[in-house]
């Protein structure tokens, strides 16, 4: 498994442009369908909300 380019699996529409994971997902959505091998190979997914990776919802309050 690839973490380095692991999809966010918590990725939304209104994710900041200049999150990693994000755009990882973005180009996925926009290649995919234009690339045939751009799924013929294994995708690694995680969970990101709440972690430090997560630039949109890594800054929840800690402990709660």
């Amino acid at each position: 498994m690839n973490h380095d380019y692991a999809h966010c699996a918590d990725f939304r529409k209104d994710c900041p442009k200049k999150c990693f994971r994000a755009q990882l997902v973005r180009d996925l959505e926009r290649f995919g369908k234009l690339w045939p091998y751009g799924v013929n190979y294994p995708i690694s997914w995680m969970h990101l909300e709440g972690t430090e990776e997560c630039m949109k919802h890594g800054k929840k309050e800690k402990g709660k």
